[in-house]
């Protein structure tokens, strides 16, 4: 999976095999993947690649940085 961490990388795999074993289509478990991803390299940029790790102040941080990229609305309603 792309240039994300090795945490992420294994999270991400373990996510779609959830989404899986609750029977999401594929194209819904693809999307979305595609909504998490951005949220994960934010993270990386930010120095935090252990899940465990992140705060309320780094999810506020992801949210202002979708509303200057105006990402938000579609994000913030899923």
């Amino acid at each position: 999976m792309e240039n994300i961490h090795q945490n992420f990388r294994l999270m991400l795999h373990q996510y779609t095999e959830y989404l899986q074993a609750c029977g999401y289509s594929e194209i819904t478990t693809r999307s979305y993947l595609v909504d998490v991803k951005p949220f994960l390299r934010y993270l990386e940029d930010n120095g935090i690649t252990d899940i465990a790790a992140v705060e309320l102040a780094d999810i506020q941080g992801y949210y202002g940085s979708l509303a200057e990229h105006s990402y938000r609305g579609k994000l913030i309603r899923q």
